[in-house]
């Protein structure tokens, strides 16, 4: 993964934006702007969440460009599947409530085999 900066710079460059029209929508100055993406000064959340703004992505997904945090679309099988696991203590009466609102009336006879 690229450091925030390198991220920054991709995404501004992407976007054909200059460091000085990155700056103005940030509300930095463009030298300001530019110690940022060389790295010597850091940036602080507000200032990330303002770039992520511009661009109409989430902070993480700024982080993680060009990936998107939960990546749609893939065609790798393994990225396709998704496990959830749901664990609930309820009383019997209240359990079979629930099976049967998740899976159906019909469907809750199997599960309970």
């Amino acid at each position: 993964m690229k450091k925030i900066n390198e991220q920054l710079k991709f995404i501004r460059e992407a976007n054909g934006f200059s460091q000085e029209d990155m700056a103005e929508r940030i509300n930095k100055s463009q030298s300001a702007y530019a110690r940022i993406e060389l790295g010597r000064t850091k940036i602080d959340f507000d200032t990330l969440s303002k770039f992520a703004d511009v661009f109409k992505l989430s902070v993480i997904d700024v982080i993680t460009f060009p990936e998107k945090w939960a990546p749609i679309g893939s065609t790798d099988n393994d990225e396709d599947k998704s496990r959830i696991v749901l664990q609930i203590e309820l009383k019997k009466e209240k359990k079979d409530q629930v099976l049967k609102l998740v899976f159906g009336e019909n469907n809750l006879e199997i599960l309970n085999k």
